[in-house]
């Protein structure tokens, strides 16, 4: 497992305990980021070159798809809601709160992980539909786009 998945599942796993939701829910995943899959390409295109280009490393190889992360994730957590990479660059956790409503209230889902990661750092938030999301999470209303690494510790600083 890459740097970037095992983050991942650790923000996915900090988000869902935290969220104290039933065992047995229907939870689904969202995902947003694309560093995680480019590193992860970066590293295995490097590898196939240096052995010849001749063939290349499955275990490098899967993590250049985005949603292998993912795959990781809802099955480490024993997910059994819907998966869905979805990345828009301007807010990319505001547009996964807004598609993890629209699937909750569709009932496809109880409840959704929300999660965006880059090379350095995975955010992940715990969506149920219960209470506004938006004001669950204020630290996403500022106007601004930071980066993972930044908003967690943003989340950091607001929960301690």
């Amino acid at each position: 497992m890459t740097a970037e998945a095992r983050s991942c599942v650790i923000a996915a796993g900090l988000a869902r305990s935290t969220a104290n939701w039933a065992s047995g829910l229907e939870v689904g995943l969202l995902a947003a980021g694309d560093d995680g899959s480019r590193h992860a390409n970066e590293r295995y295109f490097r590898d196939y070159v240096a052995s010849g280009r001749s063939m290349g490393r499955g275990n490098l190889f899967i993590y250049t798809l985005p949603t292998s992360t993912m795959g990781e994730v809802a099955i480490a957590l024993e997910l059994q809601g819907p998966s869905m990479y979805l990345h828009e660059a301007r807010q990319p956790l505001s547009t996964l709160m807004e598609q993890a409503a629209h699937l909750i209230g569709d009932g496809e889902a109880a409840a959704m992980l929300a999660l965006w990661n880059d090379e350095h750092a995975a955010v992940c938030l715990a969506i149920d539909g219960d209470l506004d999301d938006f004001q669950r999470y204020p630290f996403l209303c500022d106007g601004t786009r930071p980066s993972p690494l930044v908003l967690s510790q943003r989340m950091r600083a607001t929960l301690l």
